[in-house]
């Protein structure tokens, strides 16, 4: 408890010293997503997000991953938390633990727009991710849960800017095809929070919930693997591919 209050109030503290200014992209793009796109033809829509995963699979994959990681939590840990709540008090707060840092960390680091390097760095962070979703298949004591559950809510809640500060970035390079991205990030970000949930309460049920969290925690720290494995280019859309996109 005291690590994550230590933990609440450090980042508090260092909130002024690393907080970015907004981008004009960022305005832009809020701009832009207040008009609802509704694509005439959805096959076309289709084709345009497979051309966009194409040119920018890590991203996909990362941001993709993170959001599952995420959702799968929401989830699995709320149901461990409260297990844990009727065994020590200590085991109330391991959920409360991943969402402290969720909540203050996208404030204060902003968004970053270098996609190769914020990239590097969330794939590195997701790797984390990873482990230590594989190290709550083994944990079992409230005290250990409880930092480990504030840990993973740092990491998720770390890779989040990087992330949508490329989709930023891109969308700005689409200019008006934006709408197309919009549309993706959207989809993107809906499905985990459909599939998620519904995989670990399979592997739950089928098997337990350590296996569950180890099975996920493999999952993702495969796609880091992948990611970081086959190197990560500075993520551009062509102006072909942008001009071959179909309203």
């Amino acid at each position: 408890l005291m690590l994550v209050l230590g933990g609440s109030a450090a980042l508090v503290a260092i909130a002024p010293l690393i907080k970015l200014i907004t981008r004009k992209e960022k305005k832009e793009l809020e701009a832009e997503s207040d008009s609802i796109h509704i694509p005439k033809h959805p096959t076309l829509e289709m084709k345009n997000w497979l051309q966009f995963i194409r040119q920018a699979w890590p991203l996909v994959f990362v941001h993709l991953a993170t959001i599952f990681a995420d959702a799968v939590y929401w989830t699995g840990g709320a149901v461990l938390s409260k297990q844990l709540a009727t065994e020590s008090t200590m085991g109330k707060f391991v959920f409360p633990a991943y969402m402290l840092p969720t909540l203050l960390v996208p404030l204060i680091l902003g968004e970053q727009q270098n996609s190769k390097r914020t990239l590097k760095k969330a794939s590195v962070i997701l790797m984390m991710i990873g482990l230590i979703y594989s190290l709550f298949a083994i944990a079992t004591k409230p005290s250990i849960l409880l930092p480990l559950s504030f840990t993973l809510g740092l990491a998720v809640a770390s890779i989040v800017p990087l992330s949508e500060g490329v989709f930023t970035r891109l969308a700005v390079q689409l200019k008006r095809k934006k709408r197309h991205l919009i549309g993706f990030h959207s989809a993107l970000f809906s499905f985990p929070y459909i599939v998620g949930p519904l995989l670990y309460g399979y592997l739950d049920s089928r098997f337990s919930p350590q296996i569950a969290f180890l099975s996920i925690g493999i999952g993702i720290t495969l796609v880091s693997f992948l990611v970081l494995g086959l190197g990560i280019i500075n993520i551009s859309i062509k102006n072909r591919t942008i001009k071959d996109w179909k309203d």
